[in-house]
C-alpha cells in the first residue's frame, strides 16, 4: 500500500490481470475471515478485502466483529430489546 492508502502493484500484478489478483486477495481474505474469533486474522482479512477492492465484504466483516451472529449473550439481548422498543 502507498502512504495515502492506495494499492500499489506487487508481485501478483506482474503475473496476473487485475481481476485475477482481486480474486486471489479475496479468497485469502475469506480464508482468514473463516478463522473465527482470532482478531489478528480478522485484521488481515480486512486489509486483504481493502486491497481487493471488496468494500462490501469489508463492511460485512466489520459488522460481524461488532455484532457476532453466533453469540447469544446479555449484550446482544439488550440491543435487540432496545431496537424493538424504538419501533
Amino acid at each position: 500500500m502507498k502512504d495515502d492508502g492506495a494499492r500499489q502493484e506487487g508481485e501478483l500484478d506482474k503475473h496476473l490481470d487485475k481481476s485475477e489478483v482481486s480474486a486471489v486477495l479475496t479468497e485469502a481474505a475469506e480464508s482468514f475471515r473463516r478463522q473465527g474469533k482470532d482478531r489478528s486474522k480478522a485484521e488481515l482479512a480486512a486489509k486483504l478485502f481493502m486491497l481487493a477492492g471488496k468494500y462490501g465484504s469489508l463492511i460485512t466483516l466489520l459488522n460481524e466483529l461488532i455484532t457476532p451472529t453466533d453469540v447469544d449473550d446479555d449484550d446482544k439481548r439488550y440491543v435487540e430489546f432496545q431496537s424493538k422498543q424504538e419501533q
